[in-house]
């Protein structure tokens, strides 16, 4: 377990983008609909789209929200589990190359899960520093219907979504911050190695899954579901209390969480003893994709009910965490 100090970077834009949607009980051709406890709806790419278009669709918007210019990043973070192509390549890196960012513009790629964006704004906290003209991004793109047979899948994995995102960060002493939507006080971080086989999926991206191997996603019928929701609800609670001795935790105004389901965001609350209206509930709308944070945090912006102390809790199978961002007044 490891505490990143946000040191207060600043928050200043998030955008998202999301492809058309869909009825899970309709694309899954679920026989009982009843019987169904996941998320309502998923958004699916058309096979033309994919995810450095989704990725840099989000950015763009950030960017004109903020009146801000792709000349003045400084990095760009990619949370996203798949890209375009198999790794080597570099979706943050292709990303800067669409929106025309300088050289100087240093695209990294994290495989960080769901968890990405705390890691991601953790990792900019101390990059951008006191930089009076750093600018950072972070972006996520999924394209999980790429790798997802919904008629046959379970109802996790039958919600697994579509989409985009994108966060611009800023270091406090930066000139042209303007106005901010919260500041990012730190994370605390915690890996769980037994998890890192949870899912499986062989082949490469969404250009090019791969002629000679099987490209969907599963789940390891080694870890049941329920067995596995107890162990995530743990790996937070610890992460939790790890947070919590360093920051005041006492008054959360509103809960963001990955949208792992709605039972488990229904745990969340009850252990957190929040009303409902608290907690940020993205998925059924939009399903379940690495930008669940992002979305969450756009969702509260767009509301405005993005004020006070809003937790970050991220579940990404190996890799668990819990932030804070603090915005406006508290409630």
């Amino acid at each position: 377990m490891g505490f990143l100090k946000g040191d207060n970077i600043r928050i200043i834009a998030t955008a998202t983008y999301f492809p058309q949607r869909f009825k899970v009980t309709e694309i899954a051709e679920i026989d009982d609909p009843k019987s169904y406890m996941g998320w309502e709806h998923v958004c699916v790419c058309g096979e033309d789209m994919h995810p450095s278009e989704m990725a840099a669709t989000a950015l763009r918007t950030a960017l004109s929200d903020a009146g801000r210019s792709p000349d003045e990043l400084r990095f760009i973070l990619s949370i996203g589990t798949f890209g375009d192509y198999a790794p080597p390549w570099s979706l943050a890196t292709e990303v800067g190359g669409i929106l025309g960012c300088p050289r100087t513009c240093v695209g990294i790629d994290l495989n960080a899960g769901c968890a990405g964006a705390l890691v991601a704004l953790s990792a900019l906290s101390g990059w951008l520093g006191n930089d009076a003209a750093g600018l950072g991004a972070v972006i996520c793109a999924d394209r999980n219907s790429s790798f997802i047979e919904r008629r046959e899948a379970p109802s996790q994995l039958a919600g697994f979504s579509d989409s985009a995102s994108a966060l611009l960060a800023a270091a406090p002493a930066e000139r042209r911050a303007g106005g901010s939507l919260g500041y990012f006080c730190g994370s605390e971080l915690l890996s769980h190695p037994p998890f890192n086989d949870l899912k499986t999926r062989a082949a490469g991206g969404t250009r090019f899954p791969g002629p000679d191997a099987d490209a969907r996603l599963y789940l390891n019928p080694a870890h049941t579901p329920v067995d596995t929701a107890m162990i995530f609800l743990e790996r937070l609670k610890e992460a939790m209390a790890g947070l919590r001795a360093r920051i005041d935790l006492s008054e959360i105004d509103h809960l963001v969480a990955t949208q792992i389901s709605p039972s488990f965001l229904n745990m969340l609350r009850r252990l957190l003893n929040l009303r409902e209206d608290q907690v940020c509930v993205t998925g059924h709308d939009y399903g379940h994709s690495g930008s669940d944070l992002i979305i969450g945090l756009d969702a509260l912006k767009r509301s405005d009910r993005l004020a006070g102390n809003t937790l970050l809790l991220a579940a990404a199978d190996y890799l668990f965490a819990a932030g804070l961002v603090r915005s406006g007044p508290a409630g």
